[in-house]
């Protein structure tokens, strides 16, 4: 899929160094340029929720894949990782719905 392939390394290089940093307003920007793409690769009409999109695509949000790729930096094993994200994403899904 093109965001996986594309998109996501594109926007996350480096992002163990530059993300425990950011401010809410610019994750906020990161949701929304996942949003955007996810918007295009889907072909969803641009009334659908955000956790729809991520849903829909079977990409969990920005900052959970985020957070699992330094969790994986940081010694996790990538099967802990990804269990560790899904589980957050269930959460967030569960609590918007």
């Amino acid at each position: 899929m093109l965001y996986k392939v594309v998109y996501f390394p594109t926007i996350t290089y480096g992002s163990n160094t530059w993300y425990p940093t950011i401010s809410a307003r610019q994750k906020t920007k990161l949701e929304s340029a996942q949003r955007q793409t996810l918007l295009a690769v889907t072909g969803a009409y641009s009334t659908t929720s955000t956790r729809a999109l991520q849903v829909i695509a079977g990409v969990p949000p920005i900052h959970l894949q985020i957070e699992m790729k330094m969790d994986i930096k940081n010694g996790m094993t990538h099967h802990e990782a990804e269990d560790k994200c899904l589980r957050e994403w269930q959460r967030l899904w569960t609590g918007s719905t």
